[in-house]
């Protein structure tokens, strides 16, 4: 399981956790045996646009809007004036037949890529070609 977890740090501290992700395998491993797999889980927003409570990256009306990145915290920082932390772990579970459960989780950062800048169009002054070019340097220094 994926969860996020969102720290409010306003004028109390409150912390929300949401599942976003995942995955259950009934996968068995004999005595003395061991096994290596692997499984993907992708926490979208697409597959959790009903759940609340959830940090975001923008609106949710939006297209363009991501689960919210991780928030990375320089240490010695003050978390009180950041607002809202949010972080992600994967929570493994195993079922041991005799022993009960172990759990453990892992955290992670959850970074969306930085959205590509769209070049300002800026509309190109029409001059017909018998006219001079205007001057735009209107500042001028006079050097003694």
């Amino acid at each position: 399981t994926v969860r996020q977890y969102a720290d409010i740090c306003l004028f109390s501290t409150a912390q929300y956790k949401c599942p976003v992700a995942q995955v259950e395998a009934d996968d068995q491993v004999s005595a003395s045996s061991t096994v290596c797999k692997v499984y993907t889980l992708v926490p979208l927003l697409d597959h959790n646009r009903e759940k609340r409570g959830l940090a975001l990256d923008g609106k949710l009306k939006h297209e363009d809007t991501n689960l919210a990145s991780s928030t990375i915290v320089k240490e010695g920082a003050n978390k009180e004036v950041l607002g809202i932390l949010v972080s992600y772990r994967v929570k493994v579970k195993l079922v041991v037949s005799r022993g009960g459960d172990v759990s453990v989780e892992l955290p992670f950062i959850l970074m969306h890529p930085k959205p590509v800048e769209q070049p300002i169009s800026r509309p190109q002054s029409v001059l017909p070609d018998s006219e001079a070019p205007v001057d735009t340097n209107l500042i001028e220094f006079e050097a003694k």
